[in-house]
């Protein structure tokens, strides 16, 4: 009888002859079509991004002419999504040949079954290098991209540390600490003098109006607050006792200050519809003080998620606002009240199934 020797240690046993079929495993696959990359897609792209690697979805970013400007076309499962992020609350011409429109200045009687709110825009990253391996060649080719490139390449935001830019999802805080009522708003100005249209210049001087008086009302009647108006040659011009350091509007001052808030305040954006800094309130679990919503927001409720002023010039509403978060500490709650808005609607993996899922609140 044969006796069969047992394998020394580091020995390998021979292939056998036994071929096996190879399993082919198909993964399933979001394809987003773009014609650039800006700032307005930063949310889409890195929350698309985050989201596929969690549920091993195969991601694929390609080009298109077919693309909005401001916006992006999704496929998955057989079903079309075109994503509208203007801040315009005009609906665009051809949003009926997709299954879905999803817009991000949704104005309440356009709500549909197939046309739904984007909700709150958040300007941040999540591992840049990874999305930009991910991406067609002619999207990063487009000198439109060129902006977004720079900054997602520049790791140590050498230069590009402005707290307008793209921030890390890392370094936002949401932690719900108790920094005694403190009060944040840092904002900028638009000069009237940079645009033809009548009713833009009107809108600017109504917006620059606002931004100025909350700025001087807080400041003369909270010292628990840092506000200012960003330096530029316009705001020099008008707002000269209010303009912040610039060190303060650096992507790092600016995190730490905003982790160090409790109260965010805030105003409409371009076309009267929310900016940005709102959904970073929300983002950072902050309450919230804003000019009248004037858009969709899913869930997103007054008294409990916001509080607002009576229109959008009424900044003399905001010491009132302010004392009644103030008394019994109610910014803890409402703190905390932003803090599960954004884990139901605004967290990165969160925001993509809700889109892919239609999971929005709409009662037409």
């Amino acid at each position: 009888m044969k006796i069969i020797k047992p394998l020394k240690k580091g020995v390998l046993l021979r292939k056998s002859k036994v071929s096996f079929p190879k399993l082919h495993i198909i993964l399933p696959k979001l394809e987003i079509l773009i014609k650039h990359w800006t700032a307005h897609l930063n949310q889409l792209l890195y929350s698309a991004s985050y989201y596929c690697k969690l549920n091993n979805i195969k991601l694929l970013i390609n080009y298109s002419d077919y693309a909005p400007y401001e916006g992006a076309i999704l496929v998955f499962n057989n079903t079309t999504y075109l994503l509208d992020y203007s801040y315009s609350p005009k609906l665009l011409n051809n949003h009926n040949n997709y299954d879905f429109y999803f817009k991000r200045s949704l104005l309440v009687e356009n709500l549909t079954k197939t046309t739904l709110p984007l909700n709150f825009q958040v300007n941040f990253s999540i591992n840049p290098l990874s999305l930009i391996r991910k991406m067609d060649k002619r999207i990063l080719k487009n000198p439109t991209s060129k902006t977004e490139i720079i900054r997602a390449l520049d790791y140590f935001s050498f230069f590009v540390n402005d707290s307008h830019f793209s921030k890390r999802i890392s370094k936002i805080s949401r932690e719900i600490n108790d920094n005694n009522g403190r009060i944040i708003y840092l904002s900028r100005l638009w000069s009237p003098n940079n645009t033809q249209n009548l009713l833009e210049k009107e809108r600017r001087i109504k917006q620059n109006e606002f931004r100025i008086n909350a700025c001087e009302i807080i400041k003369n009647n909270f010292k628990n607050s840092i506000v200012g108006i960003q330096e530029d040659s316009y705001s020099n011009k008008i707002a000269k006792g209010l303009l912040v350091d610039l060190k303060i509007t650096k992507k790092s001052n600016y995190l730490s200050l905003l982790k160090n808030a409790d109260i965010g305040i805030a105003d409409d954006g371009l076309f009267d519809t929310p900016g940005w800094k709102i959904g970073e309130y929300v983002m950072s679990g902050k309450a919230i003080i804003t000019t009248p919503i004037n858009v969709y927001i899913d869930n997103f409720q007054e008294n409990k998620n916001y509080l607002k002023t009576q229109n959008r010039s009424s900044y003399y509403d905001i010491p009132n606002l302010i004392e009644h978060l103030l008394s019994n500490k109610n910014y803890m709650h409402m703190k905390k009240n932003n803090k599960l808005w954004y884990e139901t609607y605004l967290r990165p993996d969160i925001y993509i199934n809700n889109i892919l899922n239609k999971k929005t609140v709409c009662n037409k």
